[in-house]
């Protein structure tokens, strides 16, 4: 990232859009999967594909950490995924 600034995966504010709009402007965006899958309504992949369509720059992926085997089988998915899309910055939590 050029500028010091790292967009944080809120929950609210991970819609593909402003992810690829920090990145392109020299930041770091990070999406935040269920953001945008369930509150945006983005498949996973093409959410991916189009913030990767809105700017070249790098941009990452969140995950969260939690006990629950549903919500881990999905994670490993999402994580699968990114990295067969070229994603190359992931951010852990625990939740």
């Amino acid at each position: 990232a050029a500028v010091p600034v790292i967009k944080g995966p809120m929950y609210p504010g991970s819609n593909p859009e402003l992810v690829a709009a920090v990145s392109e402007a020299g930041g770091l965006g990070v999406v935040q999967p269920i953001s945008m899958t369930y509150l945006y309504g983005h498949d996973f992949r093409a959410g991916l594909r189009l913030i990767k369509s809105l700017t070249s720059k790098p941009f990452g992926v969140n995950f969260t950490i939690v006990p629950n085997k549903k919500y881990a089988k999905r994670m490993e998915e999402w994580m699968d995924i990114s990295i067969d899309e070229g994603v190359k910055f992931f951010l852990t939590r625990l939740g």
